[in-house]
């Protein structure tokens, strides 16, 4: 028979089994608080994610994602340098991630799934041959957006034609109608394809441009930067800028739309926002990237060298959410730049913003022709479409030009015929290299907008350079060169004046602003001593610190 416990040993128990579980509380709490609240931070630029995805990964995760904005490469960078702990993850452009790669200031880590299974073969190679690769299936870089660089223009006042060049920048056409990029990388590029535009078109007849040895010898000739190039480049620079309206960052977009300028030198994914602006506004902008070529751009996200361990996973779960083919969706409708996701869900997305969508007719209407009518259409990725007459494509612009048979059908009647010159754009190259039939292929009745802009052609593509990382000795010049090219030079006789005045001006204020202290009430100059007495306080005594 167990002897019962009186009452001091109950109330000992008690206190044992309650400091017991408070112990225990303090042991796990630490854990549970950890789980409810990882956060990671991210680093990337303005306007450059549809930021619902944050708060929906939120939800979905428990994991808090600080987001911070910057205007540029070199800003996210110096934050790094400063403190390797600032942030986890950072989005920077490929030259960028090259330079870090190679100041070992970012890590490789696991690919995410959906990023492995959906990414464009086309910017797999890419990133391949630059090198972000590692053979234990890791990667210093996850690409999030691409593009090119081009020309964006009022096709009111400008032709595309007026554009195949480069030098254009500094014809007399666009004198004070036409801006150019604040960014020394970008703008040396243009420059380079204008001092080198007989090399780069005589590329055309001697390699085929479609051909892997055409882009690698164009992409040499674009990241030379030798002396005598680097003074080429200034002095094409020097002459272009008397033509140009302004250097911009951000505001060309709005300059074009409001009829500031006529064309600006501009990101494909501006490029894309600004037609879009420019609709709305009832002003028909293009995008053209002249002959020459361009460059071709990658922004990635790469994790910074100190994120390790529950960071590290919290990282890869998050890229793995914005690579998967519906938050690339997201992202692209909302911020107009495109995705390096290729999945089928993407490419529906660009087939139906772009498609020429009155040459459809439903599976119903289909149904609904006889046999004679329905050899009339032909079915594309589940739709049909009126026969396209293979005969009359035109010349190769922004691929085919084709053109379809149209008409509507009401009440099974076939009414109001006609004839629709129609853009072929085969995307295969970035959807599906081997792809053997029109699987990939856009129908657009817009030539050399939208989906110019977000989608160049193949040939388009392979005359567009990567650029390299600029090591320190050949920054240091193109800055000295940058610098020099936006320095506004004056006469020696219109220094020494401006000079004059400056110092008159800076006396007058002087004179204003302290005449209470230099002027004594009969107007005589204050000694010394007699400007040290303020305010009813006299000073006894000085001493020097």
């Amino acid at each position: 028979m167990k002897k019962a416990l009186n009452i001091k040993q109950k109330i000992l128990l008690a206190f044992l089994v309650v400091t017991l579980v408070i112990s225990a509380f303090n042991v796990v709490s630490p854990i549970i608080t950890h789980a409810e609240n990882r956060e990671i931070t991210v680093f990337s630029w303005e306007d450059y994610i549809d930021e619902s995805l944050l708060d929906t990964f939120k939800e979905e995760t428990g994991i808090t994602v600080n987001y911070y904005t910057f205007a540029g490469n070199e800003e996210m960078y110096n934050e790094v340098i400063k403190d390797p702990n600032a942030c986890n993850l950072l989005c920077p452009s490929e030259y960028m991630i090259l330079k870090m790669q190679d100041e070992d200031l970012i890590k490789p880590y696991t690919i995410p799934e959906s990023y492995k299974e959906n990414v464009s073969s086309y910017i797999d190679g890419v990133f391949e041959d630059l090198g972000f690769y590692t053979e234990d299936n890791k990667t210093y870089a996850c690409g999030y957006m691409w593009g090119t660089m081009g020309f964006v223009y009022n096709t009111e006042t400008i032709t595309k034609e007026d554009l195949d060049s480069w030098s254009v920048i500094g014809a007399p056409l666009l004198k004070n109608k036409v801006t150019i990029k604040d960014s020394v990388r970008d703008t040396y590029i243009m420059a380079v394809g204008a001092v080198y535009e007989e090399e780069l078109e005589a590329l055309k007849t001697s390699l085929d441009p479609l051909s892997k040895e055409y882009n690698q010898k164009l992409t040499e000739i674009f990241n030379r930067r030798d002396d005598q190039t680097i003074e080429k480049v200034e002095q094409f620079l020097q002459n272009a800028r008397q033509n140009l309206y302004g250097f911009e960052v951000d505001s060309g977009k709005n300059d074009i739309v409001t009829g500031k300028i006529d064309v600006n030198f501009a990101w494909s994914g501006d490029a894309v926002a600004a037609i879009d602006e420019g609709d709305t506004a009832g002003v028909t902008l293009g995008y053209a990237v002249p002959n020459e070529g361009s460059n071709v751009w990658f922004d990635g996200f790469v994790m910074t060298k100190n994120t390790q361990g529950q960071k590290e996973q919290d990282c890869v779960e998050f890229l793995d959410y914005i690579c998967s083919p519906e938050s690339a969706v997201l992202n692209m409708d909302y911020i107009g730049y495109t995705s390096v996701i290729a999945g089928e869900e993407v490419f529906e997305y660009v087939n139906d913003c772009f498609t020429a969508e009155s040459l459809v007719i439903s599976q119903e209407e289909y149904d609904e022709l006889d046999e004679e009518e329905k050899e009339e259409y032909g079915l594309l990725n589940g739709e049909y479409y009126s026969q396209i007459d293979v005969d009359l494509y035109g010349e190769l612009v922004y691929g085919e030009e084709v053109y379809l048979q149209t008409y509507k059908i009401i009440d099974g009647t076939r009414v109001d015929d006609e004839i629709w010159e129609v853009y072929k754009t085969d995307l295969k190259y970035f959807f599906d290299p081997t792809a053997e039939n029109d699987e990939y292929v856009v129908y657009s009745t817009e030539m050399g907008r939208g989906l110019y802009a977000q989608y160049a052609d193949a040939e388009t593509i392979n005359r567009c350079a990567i650029m390299d990382n600029f090591g320190p000795d050949d920054l240091s010049k193109i800055n000295a060169m940058w610098n020099r090219v936006k320095l506004i030079t004056l006469s020696n006789t219109t220094i020494i004046i401006t000079v004059s005045l400056i110092v008159v001006l800076l006396v007058a204020i002087a004179l204003i602003k302290y005449r209470t202290v230099i002027f004594n009430t009969n107007g005589k100059i204050q000694s010394r001593k007699e400007r040290r007495v303020k305010k009813g306080y006299k000073i006894i005594k000085t001493e020097k610190l």
